[in-house]
């Protein structure tokens, strides 16, 4: 993993979790420079999503807990409640929400249920279409690609 130390003029920058000392122009540059270096690229970013966000693995360990990570979105909070076998629960947190993610996990919800006509109309207002494959890889996948954000 790369360390602020690694970098010995930058402490953070704002995209890649490291700040800049007295968040100097010509600082952000270099930084930007040292980033662009093929070598680099790829390890900074991995060690980017390992600082900043939950993978599916540490999601899915969230389950042994009584209550949601805090820092859960909505759409997140809602397929945690899901996993729980708490339907209703996770229903109620994505029902009211008007926006094509939230319409995702909607119409997933609705597929579980069973209710396959209610799930197209929200895989319509998502953009999206009903999946072929099983329930658990379609929560898998929405999973996951919410945690990358």
């Amino acid at each position: 993993m790369v360390h602020a130390h690694s970098f010995p003029r930058f402490t953070k920058h704002k995209y890649f979790g490291l700040w800049f000392v007295g968040h100097e122009p010509w600082r952000e540059q270099e930084f930007l420079w040292f980033v662009r270096q093929e070598r680099w690229r790829r390890k900074i970013y991995e060690d980017y999503l390992l600082l900043f966000h939950m993978n599916l693995t540490e999601f899915k360990n969230s389950l042994k807990e009584k209550q949601p990570p805090a820092s859960l979105s909505p759409y997140l909070e809602a397929l945690w409640y899901d996993a729980k076998n708490n339907w209703d629960k996770a229903h109620t947190v994505v029902q009211d929400i008007e926006d094509k993610t939230a319409a995702w996990v909607h119409a997933y919800l609705h597929r579980k249920e069973g209710d396959v006509g209610n799930a197209d109309y929200w895989y319509s207002r998502a953009g999206r279409k009903r999946p072929s494959f099983t329930l658990e890889q379609e929560w898998d996948s929405i999973v996951g690609e919410l945690l990358l954000g």
